[in-house]
Parts: structure tokens; sequence; C-alpha cells
């Protein structure tokens, strides 16, 4: 793991004390300005690799769930509508990020 040594982000200060102390990082509080942070810490390198990582995991599920309630919305839609509409229309308006209406194309709409 990449990681640097910091000042502190607020005064500079590199006097430091140990408030808790990991197998490859500590938390410490600058003497100076009281500000508690992580150091050594990952490097601004591994540090943007690691937030890109975690926002793709987080985005996947954010569309696995949109795309879970959006079946759900069309089978509720779906029981709605009487048999004598054997081929429904659905306008979609809105500003998601159009799984609504593949979803729905040739299984209900």
């Amino acid at each position: 793991m990449n990681l640097e040594k910091v000042n502190c982000n607020l005064c500079g200060s590199d006097r430091e004390e140990i408030i808790f102390k990991g197998r490859e990082s500590k938390i410490v509080r600058c003497i100076d300005c009281r500000l508690v942070y992580r150091n050594p810490r990952l490097c601004a390198r591994m540090n943007l690799i690691t937030t890109l990582i975690i926002s793709i995991r987080i985005f996947s599920r954010l569309i696995r769930l949109r795309k879970f309630f959006f079946r759900k919305q069309l089978k509720f839609l779906a029981g709605k509508i009487d048999d004598e509409h054997s081929a429904p229309k659905l306008l979609d308006v809105g500003c998601s990020d159009g799984f609504f209406l593949p979803i729905g194309r040739g299984r209900w709409f």
C-alpha cells in the first residue's frame, strides 16, 4: 500500500500525538491546533483510484436497484390494465437513466 507521511492539513505542523495505532497507519492529533487526522495516509494517486473503484461499485448497485424498482412498477401497472387494451402504450417522462422503457418493452408494453 502506498502511504505518505503528511503534516497537519489545518496548520501545517508536523508535531503530533498518537491517539490510535493500527497495523499500517495511526490516528494522530496535531499538538498545535488539535486537528485529528490519519498519518500516514494513502498517497493522492491511490486515494483517487480507491475513490473511483468505490464510486463504480456504488453506481453498479444503484443501477441494479433502479431496474428492480422499475420492474415492480411495471408489474403494478400491468395489473391495472384491463383486458380490452391488448397493446397499451407507455410514455416515460422523466430524468432518469433510461432503464424504464427497455425493461417494459416487449414484455408488457
